[in-house]
């Protein structure tokens, strides 16, 4: 690699990539950067629909225009749209040695009719109960009428008793909380 398409440092990037659900791509994405030398470090990817995402924070020495042509190849076979953005590094560096990421206590399964605004109702009740979400997923199972699945990982900030009181005003969405032993080593 030239030292033109090096900085004089590592870069914190967030990418975000997303297309048709395809075998290989993670595969393709993956090597594509570790071959250009870049770190992974947190990942999220997951098939939404017909489509499937990537979110990663990679550590590089390489500048943006850089790493964009390094998963040129990869975007253009698995016809993906991406989008790069640089990190603030000192928000980065103060999390990574800090200690400060938040492990989930307690985890929430919601369920109901699916229905507009059951995520929208769900969340704010439990933001306001002092929720901090670290990891939320849904889908839909078919039937009549269709059954809304809501799991949430996060940090009960105000305890888990607040939850259920919370959990209590959402009226005809059933509510399963449960805290996670959080295990170190």
């Amino acid at each position: 690699m030239s030292s033109s398409m090096m900085e004089s440092s590592h870069t914190h990037y967030l990418i975000t990539l997303i297309g048709r659900d395809t075998q290989g791509i993670v595969a393709a994405v993956t090597t594509a950067l570790a071959q250009a030398d870049c770190n992974l470090e947190q990942t999220s990817m997951l098939r939404l629909g017909h489509h499937f995402t990537i979110m990663m924070m990679v550590d590089s020495h390489r500048e943006q225009a850089s790493l964009t042509q390094v998963l040129e190849p990869v975007l253009e076979r698995f016809a993906l749209q991406c989008h790069i953005d640089v990190l603030d590094q000192t928000l980065n560096n103060q999390t990574r040695h800090s200690g400060d990421y938040p492990d989930a206590d307690v985890r929430i399964n919601v369920h109901g009719a699916d229905s507009i605004g059951i995520i929208a109702q769900s969340t704010n009740a439990f933001a306001e109960a002092g929720l901090n979400i670290i990891n939320l997923s849904s889908e839909v199972i078919a039937g009549e009428p269709p059954l809304y699945i809501l799991t949430i990982a996060g940090q009960a900030t105000q305890g888990i008793t607040a939850l259920e009181s919370a959990a209590q005003q959402l009226g005809d969405i059933t509510v399963h909380i449960e805290a996670i032993d959080i295990m170190l080593g």
